[in-house]
């Protein structure tokens, strides 16, 4: 039939020129981001327009006004399927993710005046994950006054078939803390995401952390925790749901055995600014992010010996 042979055509011309597909379809992107972003871009291109992109040494830099103030990466590779794409959408397009050596330096005080939504604008959730990732020495730094935030050689292996790692030289968060040697071990079958025994330092350990990501494609994303914080236990999940213009949350938290002490200090307050124990804490609430005058739920806590400053109530 003429539709087939119409076909047959296509992927005969892709089969032949998919090189030089792909580079002028990369080149595009990079000069539209020259002249729309202000990023002036270098990198070396390899690949098949059929499945895989490699970039190597890739340098961005500003060239005005911008939120990316530098991008510097040894290697970069994607693997996709068109024909996912196609027959299955958007969750089906990307496979696998790999960076290595990465550096990354944004000011967001630097970027443009976000667009306001438009009327009836319809808001989703990211649909595309793959199916592994793999990123060896990523550095990032977000410019922010009094402290930057930092992510030094950030290690992660999420593979759907074993047990990978996190590992994390350095994480530092302005007004909450400093964290070195961070570690987890992970796993990522289904684009299901686990991180297990993520330690960040004494009295903060999280056993489980469940980012559920395999019906992003259709809206919905779980979260769930289980660990230690403030030298008590925390539980809690947290589930999104996409709607027309906006998301549907679902929040369950329950908390025991907290020291307010140890957990004030690392918001950045002197040692003895705030005491007091979380004996219990249980709250539990729905509603639409957009609209928090319409949320509902309970929340009870019972709190024993609170200070501040000296002052005990």
């Amino acid at each position: 039939c003429k539709s087939c042979m119409a076909w047959c055509v296509l992927v005969g011309v892709l089969l032949f020129f998919h090189g030089t597909i792909l580079r002028q379809i990369v080149r595009g992107l990079a000069i539209h981001l020259d002249s729309k972003e202000n990023l002036k871009l270098d990198f070396q291109i390899e690949g098949s327009f059929l499945g895989s992109l490699v970039l190597k040494n890739v340098h961005a830099t500003a060239t005005g006004p911008s939120a990316v103030e530098s991008i510097d990466a040894d290697f970069v590779r994607v693997d996709y399927s068109i024909f996912g794409l196609i027959f299955h959408g958007l969750p089906a397009f990307l496979q696998d993710a790999e960076l290595r050596s990465a550096s990354v330096v944004l000011d967001p005080r630097k970027s443009s005046p976000p667009k306001p939504p438009q009327p009836n604008e319809k808001i989703s959730l990211p649909a595309i994950f793959p199916n592994q990732v793999h990123l060896a020495n990523v550095n990032l730094t977000i410019r922010d006054q009094p402290q930057n935030l930092v992510l030094r050689n950030l290690n992660l292996d999420l593979d759907p078939r074993r047990e990978g790692a996190l590992k994390i030289d350095q994480l530092q968060i302005p007004d909450l803390h400093n964290w070195t040697n961070v570690s987890a071990t992970t796993s990522y079958a289904n684009k299901n995401l686990f991180l297990r025994n993520l330690t960040f330092d004494e009295g903060h350990h999280f056993q489980t952390i469940n980012i559920d990501l395999s019906k992003a494609g259709g809206g919905k994303v779980e979260l769930k925790v289980t660990g230690e914080v403030g030298g008590g236990k925390i539980e809690g999940n947290v589930g999104l749901s996409a709607t027309k213009s906006s998301f549907n949350a679902t929040t369950k938290v329950n908390a025991s055995g907290i020291s307010l002490g140890a957990l004030s200090e690392y918001f950045g307050r002197p040692a003895g600014a705030l005491a007091g124990d979380v004996k219990n804490f249980q709250m539990e609430w729905k509603g639409a992010l957009d609209t928090p005058q319409a949320w509902s739920g309970t929340s009870a806590a019972q709190v024993d010996k609170v200070g501040q400053d000296g002052l005990a109530a």
